[in-house]
């Protein structure tokens, strides 16, 4: 798995490692923003502050379209990814 705090080269070199294949621009261009979300999260891990950390969960959710849809799919991913990278930022902050 990725660490964090990262760079969108760092994250979209992982994520073409997974895919097999080299990501389009508009991919690169998600992954970007995504990255700037997931860093936030992290920092919000690392000083624990759960407020922001529901705070961007909160944002994610009120997007979710429909079960099942490659949106709804993205923003599940995305969601898992926040958290990981809070807990990263936690742990960071708990010495672990």
């Amino acid at each position: 798995m990725i660490t964090f705090p990262t760079t969108p080269e760092v994250f979209v070199a992982y994520q073409e490692q997974l895919a097999g294949r080299e990501l389009d621009r508009t991919e690169k261009e998600l992954i970007e923003a995504l990255v700037s979300l997931l860093n936030y999260s992290h920092m919000a891990g690392q000083h624990q502050d759960r407020d922001e950390f529901s705070g961007i969960l909160q944002g994610l959710d009120r997007r979710q379209t429909s079960n099942g849809t490659a949106e709804w799919e993205f923003l599940q991913a995305c969601r898992r990814l926040v958290v990981y990278a809070w807990e990263q930022g936690r742990c960071a902050a708990d010495g672990r």
